[in-house]
């Protein structure tokens, strides 16, 4: 396939929306990269927006997605047997879904363009971005910012991504550094942390300063000066993929009554008379 039919310009996206019912969500494979004009189009209609092979976005492509998708909120419904009309679902502020798994960089400027999206944004977990554009990026307006795939951003650009204000999956890094830790210690929303697999000391203490919820469902086993910190945690510490729980442990961890093992475990722990 030649780059040019890998390029998603304006007459391609005019013959997929001619093609697609109103009540559809918009899932585009094979294109890599994308016009402007066809940006727009396609932004400018109700429904999620996936481009899964997209790997080079322009910031007057990412301008026309951020400034349109998701303002249109009422969205037809398929019409039921026997009958013409259909009904429209009204969604709510949170907008609709913008995938983008595979691109590869984003300028400040493209960055700056998508934050004024409505909606959720799923990027790529290798990205590059620079602190700068990671700024940008948590200035979002929608409900949910999440990097697939294996992430390996640096302490700078956790820092900046921390000042989102919603939901941050960062479900691709498998480790943390104390740095990392150190700038995520710094999130002002939910931190979603389900690839790393374990905790030292010194990670545990960053992330127990969080106010709000951390989830570290990947953690396998902690010691107890682990178990202790996070007991103690400002925010609820999710340790669902926990798989061993020593009696201390459980006295720590539920030292403020967050469910923060599995249930099974409170079970198998829980002294209660």
């Amino acid at each position: 396939m030649t780059e040019s039919e890998n390029l998603l310009n304006e007459l391609a996206a005019q013959a997929i929306l001619s093609r697609t019912p109103p009540w559809k969500h918009l899932r585009l494979r094979r294109y890599t990269s994308m016009s402007p004009k066809a940006a727009e189009l396609l932004a400018d209609r109700p429904g999620n927006l996936e481009l899964p092979d997209l790997v080079s976005l322009s910031s007057a492509a990412a301008t026309k997605i951020g400034k349109l998708h998701s303002r249109k909120r009422g969205m037809p419904t398929k019409p039921k047997s026997g009958n013409k009309k259909s009904t429209t679902l009204e969604f709510t502020i949170h907008g609709y879904w913008l995938n983008l798994p595979k691109v590869r960089s984003i300028s400040p400027q493209s960055a700056d363009s998508l934050a004024q999206h409505i909606g959720s944004i799923t990027l790529n977990g290798k990205v590059r971005i620079t602190a700068s554009a990671a700024r940008e990026l948590a200035r979002y307006r929608g409900c949910g910012l999440s990097f697939t795939g294996t992430t390996q951003f640096s302490a700078e650009v956790l820092k900046e991504l921390a000042q989102y204000a919603g939901p941050l999956n960062l479900d691709g890094i498998r480790s943390l550094t104390r740095t990392q830790a150190e700038a995520l210690s710094k999130c002002r929303g939910y931190l979603s942390l389900r690839g790393v697999r374990s905790l030292s000391v010194e990670t545990a203490k960053a992330l127990a300063r969080i106010p709000d919820e951390v989830h570290l469902g990947g953690v396998r086993r902690i010691t107890d000066e682990v178990a202790e910190i996070l007991g103690l945690a400002k925010g609820r510490v999710i340790l669902f993929g926990l798989q061993h729980c020593t009696d201390r442990q459980y006295q720590f961890l539920g030292a403020k009554r967050h469910p923060q093992v599995p249930y099974p475990i409170f079970e198998a722990f829980d002294r209660t008379p």
